[in-house]
């Protein structure tokens, strides 16, 4: 017949034993889901801390990742003119595909950029440079210029003719890279062993509205021609 110290002693052994079991059970429990799903992060409520993704969220979470991805190895374009300069760029739809696609070795010629006068003057002259992520040898970073207009309407006094067409109000205008920048383009990337560029930023030089008045530089500072300072 057992003692009674030998019992409680069987009965504290006991106890340790199923506490050690139900621990280890939690232990289990908690860390099933994360090493099944690596990578995926879900927020619960402070009730539902230990439920696991479910087969949507983990799906949903691999095409945000597939998804981002992509993006990464696509080539981008970033539009850096000022918002009160009225005039926005994108490429033309036609021409993503080839202009994203980092494997195609003519990307600059099937370049298209397309420019909408979104304001309510018509514009007859602007100047943007496309400016790449690639630098020369000598430490420069690669541009090209893109421009609509007579070259003479550059200067802010200039005044537009009747023969110059202008870009109204709500029209837009598909600009290329001049062939002879792209023959250049080639040349100087095969000597310096250049990558094809990965982002390109188009930056304003300026814009004319023809009657004295436009954007300069970089930031759009509002520019007066002679007559209309006076």
């Amino acid at each position: 017949m057992l003692s009674h110290r030998r019992i409680s002693l069987l009965l504290a052994l006991t106890f340790v034993a199923s506490s050690l079991l139900v621990i280890l059970t939690t232990l289990s429990r908690g860390q099933t889901n994360p090493s099944n799903n690596p990578g995926v992060v879900v927020l619960r409520r402070k009730g539902q801390r230990n439920v696991g993704p479910t087969a949507a969220e983990i799906a949903s979470a691999r095409r945000q990742n597939a998804a981002q991805q992509n993006r990464q190895e696509e080539r981008g374009l970033e539009d850096l003119i000022p918002k009160h300069v009225p005039i926005r760029v994108k490429i033309r739809k036609e021409k993503e595909k080839e202009f994203k696609d980092l494997k195609n070795e003519n990307w600059a010629r099937d370049f298209e950029l397309e420019v909408t006068n979104t304001g309510n003057k018509p514009i007859y002259e602007f100047y943007l440079l496309l400016v790449t992520d690639v630098k020369a040898a000598a430490g420069f970073r690669i541009v090209a210029p893109v421009y609509y207009g007579r070259k003479e309407l550059g200067t802010i006094s200039t005044l537009a003719t009747p023969d110059d067409i202008p870009l109204k109000p709500g029209e837009s205008v598909i600009l290329k890279i001049h062939p002879g920048q792209l023959e250049a383009w080639d040349y100087i990337r095969r000597t310096e062993n250049r990558p094809h560029p990965k982002k390109i930023q188009v930056k304003l030089e300026g814009l004319s509205f023809g009657d004295g008045t436009g954007y300069g530089g970089e930031g759009g500072v509002a520019l007066l021609g002679p007559e209309q300072s006076k």
